[in-house]
């Protein structure tokens, strides 16, 4: 299997070392909308208003990756004992950090990590019997290395209804035993299976539930979030910078792009950078070799001051990188808002406000 590149190795990250932070406000106003009286009389002061389930926060997504995955992946006896998952889907736009939050799901627990992805399988263990093989494999090398995360990629186009002809890397080929595999974890295997996507409104939506009945949904990085990507990445370069570039602004400049964008902006802005100040000294080398340029100049030229990278150079660069648009953020709250544990506190959300109404409109009917 290593031969083969099913194990792989992975990048030494801590949770604690990604972005974000919980949202106390989000939790706040999810428990108002759970527990509201719906009553004319109430307090417009102490009324949330706005949208009843606001996107969590990357610090939220740690939380839930500690209790879903590393807590009971961790400890065998936790695992044993108390509930435990045996998938879990984490969807996301592109470059918000899917595949760090599973490199560092397995850091935290040091699993061994076999990728399924369908581009990684294509080509080997070929027919029905190679696939028996495979499965047969994972089964076995999971229960001797665990704890142990079967990851598959683009996890969507093994549940789409028709597979683009363009696409030669067979998504469907584990469709059918990922059931039994996922049948045959048991309390004492410390397996997970994570599946990652970025366009999962391309999957019906049945049998993506009943292979991962957990989802995550990681959005796009908040202003907070935005503030201290932009001061990690600015806090060994403060030297090129200029005094117009501040975190804060480039935080609200840059709404709409993902973690992978900003880094990337930030490194082209940097080597343009250098490469400027490269071709100012050579430049200014080849004018100074010129003993006639310093007779007419009265001596050699010099650079006066420093050049700094200024806030427009970076947006500059920024804008070489698509941001999320209003349409991809309506798909993705729509998706979001279909997935069993939304369905679930959405009813529990207006359904206990109304079971709440009633219960007062009969109370009053009585007296």
């Amino acid at each position: 299997m290593i031969s083969n590149g099913l194990i792989k190795s992975y990048p030494k990250v801590r949770l604690n070392d990604m972005f974000g932070r919980h949202s106390l406000v989000n939790g706040t106003i999810r428990n108002y909308w759970e527990n509201r009286i719906t009553d004319p009389s109430e307090d417009p002061e102490t009324k949330f208003t706005g949208d009843a389930n606001p996107l969590p926060s990357l610090g939220d997504v740690k939380r839930a990756i500690k209790d879903i995955a590393i807590i009971p992946m961790g400890s065998p006896t936790v695992h044993a004992m108390g509930p435990f998952n045996k998938s879990l889907l984490i969807a996301g736009p592109n470059g918000v950090g899917k595949k760090t939050l599973v490199h560092a799901i397995c850091t935290e627990i040091g699993a061994t990590l076999i990728d399924l992805t369908a581009t990684n399988i294509v080509g080997k263990y070929p027919g029905k019997p190679g696939l028996t093989m495979l499965i047969h494999l994972v089964n076995k090398v999971g229960r001797l290395a665990q704890p142990t995360i079967v990851l598959i990629d683009n996890v969507e186009k093994m549940y789409q209804k028709r597979v683009p002809k363009t696409d030669k890397s067979e998504p469907k080929r584990l469709k059918k035993q990922l059931g039994k595999f996922l049948k045959a974890i048991g309390p004492d295997d410390r397996i997970m299976l994570i599946g990652l996507t970025n366009e999962p409104w391309l999957a019906a939506m049945k049998p993506l539930k009943k292979d991962f009945p957990k989802m995550l949904y990681i959005p796009r990085p908040d202003y907070g979030v935005r503030v201290e990507i932009w001061k990690k990445l600015f806090k060994d370069q403060k030297s090129y910078l200029d005094e117009d570039v501040s975190p804060s602004l480039m935080a609200k400049l840059s709404d709409g792009w993902t973690y992978d964008c900003i880094k990337k902006c930030v490194n082209i802005a940097l080597q343009a950078h250098k490469e400027k100040i490269d071709e100012e000294d050579r430049q200014l080398k080849v004018y100074n070799a010129n003993i006639w340029n310093q007779y007419e100049s009265g001596g050699k030229k010099i650079r006066i001051g420093k050049r700094t990278i200024k806030a427009n150079e970076i947006l500059e660069a920024l804008g070489n990188f698509d941001p999320m648009f209003l349409e991809q953020d309506k798909a993705w709250l729509s998706w979001w808002n279909k997935t069993p544990q939304m369905k679930l506190r959405i009813a529990s959300q207006f359904g206990s406000a109304a079971a709440k109404g009633k219960g007062k409109g009969k109370g009053k009917k009585k007296k």
